[in-house]
């Protein structure tokens, strides 16, 4: 009954945004807003070139699935990390720059190389859908993306959308969706050579070659070779306590592009890898002896083709292959040789005519695992069919999004998401979104089978519904103060969550018993002026389980504020605070993770046109905190490098 009500709630928010749409009144008009896509709390490069074209006729994959160039922006919580800022901070593993972004929460069970996980407004890792280059990644078996291994390595820009994204990108988009970008091979010939220094064993060491001939063929080549020795895995800070074991981190990330033009589209091939080796600690205690191999591959062929001036399709193949083999001659448990591959096949079409648009296309994906440790040689398809309704006009847009998808191991389920825009003064916005969404069981909540615990067949899909209600501003005043403002209230609840029960004597099996409810506000804001820019985000969120405890890893409160500038084109200069409030780790047991904050300093020039230094401090107040608890944490980090580009 609650839950009803909710929905009608939902469906009334859109509703009341159409109507007031349909009052206000249209004397004075009104100027397109910005064409970049999303916002972000951080400087953005060029929208041109965050948005370039990858066929020569029609400006293709612009924001998130859609091929054509939106007129106007959509409706959707989205953020977008662009390539200046990539560049500018050239982070350890990409997944630092999500950490400071509005809605979403980072944890990492122990310094760099250790398990990564990402949420977005308090959902769990394995309800954020992952796409590289529009590539589903991640484990089959646990359905969740480790980000400990992404490289900054020829990224281009990155998209995260927060709130249920189901409809339009398929399963386990209940929390939100994060792409990431690739960069694009560029005509003519280009290279790129960099090598850093820092402290705790921090090398890096990476080079690029690009180019392409007058026919339209492009193509490169990149790779880069990571060591960290970071620390303890199980502890925090050694220098903080008895224990100076530390657990390195080798990772080799190699990337290959090819593209050439068919008829007026272009066809592109993207292969990425990267191999990272990393010591562990067993369960609340130290061992040297713990060593855990990771592959991660991407492949993919992307046609893009535009069929005429107002219709762009879109046919995409790929793969993703995840292997994580752990060896510990100590503990027999910690051996183990898991292999998972996902291949998709993806459709998609956009329609423009007059004020009306159409997105609409076809998923078909297939995951397979093997795990001999834990009985499970299965595979499961999907098969996913959509399409999205858009008006958009200067003072109003809205869409309306269906989907139907089947599953041959669980339950076929419809969505449907809603969003609506009204312009209500030059240059603000209120913003409305509502939509359901799923999660199908993963192949280890349906076949892993060990001593303590077994799959369960008759799982069905996890369910959720929800959405955000917000304003957006931007604006800008003749003195060169420009300013972007977003704020929203979100609500999402969850129903049929997938739990492990004890079933007596110390026996787990998952069932869909848990309920949840996600709640909170995100703000981002961002003022510019000259030379200088201050940016901030904040997020507040609540969380419940049916028995009304707060979800673990979930902070209550988080924020970031940066302050920065460039000047004279060649130096660029940047302080970053990050809090995140008081939480606990996990919910069997509720020990306190206590608040933290930690400050970061980006400093970079342009020596000559060819050569640009750049000089990173991690936590240069040193704090000592803990994500998870008994996890440790990186302490002060400071690292060096020079690019030299031609």
């Amino acid at each position: 009954m609650r839950g009803s009500k909710r929905l009608w709630m939902g469906w009334g928010a859109v509703l009341l945004v159409v109507f007031v749409a349909r009052n206000v009144q249209a004397e004075e008009p009104i100027a397109a807003p910005a064409e970049v896509v999303g916002e972000t709390a951080e400087p953005q490069a060029d929208p041109a070139q965050l948005v370039a074209p990858i066929i020569e006729v029609k400006a293709i994959r612009v924001e998130g699935r859609r091929l054509l160039k939106p007129r106007f922006q959509g409706s959707d919580a989205r953020t977008v990390i662009g390539r200046e800022e990539i560049e500018a901070k050239k982070p350890q593993a990409l997944v630092e720059l999500l950490r400071q972004q509005a809605g979403v929460v980072v944890t990492s069970n122990g310094g760099p190389g250790k398990l990564t996980s990402v949420s977005i407004r308090g959902s769990n890792s394995n309800q954020v859908r992952v796409l590289v280059d529009g590539v589903l990644v991640g484990s089959s078996t646990t359905g969740q993306y480790n980000w400990a291994n992404l490289s900054s390595l020829d990224v281009d820009h990155i998209e995260v959308l927060r709130g249920p994204q189901t409809t339009i990108y398929g399963a386990s988009a209940m929390g939100g969706v994060i792409q990431i970008f690739t960069r694009e091979p560029e005509p003519g010939l280009s290279a790129s050579a960099s090598g850093g220094y820092g402290n705790r064993g921090h090398r890096t060491g990476a080079v690029r070659v690009s180019g392409g001939t007058e026919s339209g063929v492009r193509a490169s080549f990149a790779m880069e070779h990571t060591t960290i020795n970071g620390v303890s895995s199980f502890r925090p800070d050694p220098s903080k306590n008895s224990h100076l074991e530390v657990d390195p981190f080798r990772n080799t990330t190699t990337s290959a592009q090819i593209s050439a033009p068919v008829g007026a589209g272009r066809v592109r091939f993207s292969w990425r890898r990267a191999d990272a080796q990393a010591e562990l600690d067993s369960f609340l205690a130290d061992n040297e002896s713990f060593d855990q191999d990771t592959r991660q591959r991407n492949m993919s062929i992307d046609w893009q083709h535009p069929v005429t001036d107002n219709w762009a399709t879109r046919l995409l193949l790929g793969q993703h292959d995840d292997r994580i083999v752990g060896e510990d001659p100590n503990f027999s448990f910690n051996n183990y040789d898991i292999e998972s591959k996902r291949r998709q096949v993806s459709w998609t079409n956009d329609v423009e005519w007059g004020d009306f648009s159409f997105l609409g296309g076809v998923d078909l994906e297939h995951e397979r695992a093997v795990n001999d440790s834990a009985a499970i040689r299965e595979s499961t398809r999907r098969t996913g069919i959509f399409g999205q309704l858009r008006y958009d006009v200067e003072r109003v847009g809205a869409s309306m999004s269906v989907r139907r998808e089947w599953n041959n191991r669980s339950d076929d389920k419809w969505t449907y998401q809603l969003g609506g825009r009204v312009t209500l003064l030059e240059g603000l916005d209120l913003l409305a979104n509502f939509g359901t969404a799923f999660r199908a069981p993963t192949l280890n909540e349906l076949f892993f089978t060990d001593a303590f615990s077994a799959g369960n067949p008759d799982l069905t899909p996890e369910t959720s519904h929800g959405g955000d209600l917000g304003l957006r501003w931007t604006g800008a005043c003749e003195c060169g103060f420009q300013w972007k403002a977003d704020i929203r209230a979100f609500h999402q609840s969850f129903e049929n969550l997938i739990e492990y029960r004890d079933q007596g004597g110390f026996f787990f099996v998952p069932e869909n018993v848990e309920r949840a409810r996600m709640s909170g506000a995100e703000v981002e804001l961002r003022f510019d002026w000259k030379a200088l820019w201050v940016s901030t985000s904040y997020t507040r969120l609540r969380t419940r389980d049916a028995d009304g405890f707060t979800l673990a890893r979930r902070p209550r409160n988080q924020g970031r504020l940066s302050i920065g500038g460039e000047w004279w084109d060649r130096f660029r200069a940047e302080v970053v605070l990050h809090a995140v409030g008081r939480t606990f780790s996990s919910a069997q047991m509720r020990r306190p993770v206590k608040s933290y904050w930690t400050a970061d300093a980006h400093l970079s020039v342009e020596i000559t046109q060819y050569l640009t230094a750049r000089l990173a401090v991690r936590n240069f107040t040193n704090h000592g905190y803990e994500e998870v608890d008994n996890f440790g944490t990186l302490p002060r980090m400071a690292f060096v490098s020079l690019e030299a580009s031609f």
